[in-house]
């Protein structure tokens, strides 16, 4: 195996683990938000990358930032800060 091959297969490796990682980060994220009990203390940046993971378009206005999808009728609108 070739040095290029062994640093591939690293690479591959260490992506799967940060994938698998990041899985859960969303599931824990997506059970916190789901149980309600704590709207107001979710981590901006955390939210976005959720919403932008569930396929929701965005869209920035000033400080506001809308999230929506053309099969869900509500829209999230979401301030940093």
């Amino acid at each position: 195996m070739e040095k290029s091959d062994k640093i591939k297969n690293i690479d591959t490796r260490i992506f799967k683990r940060m994938i698998k990682i990041m899985n859960g980060q969303f599931e824990k994220l997506i059970q916190k938000l789901l149980s309600g009990t704590s709207d107001s203390n979710f981590n901006f940046d955390e939210l976005c990358s959720l919403l932008i993971r569930l396929s929701f378009k965005s869209r920035i206005n000033g400080d506001h930032h809308i999230f929506f999808r053309d099969d869900i009728q509500e829209i999230i609108n979401s301030a940093k800060g």
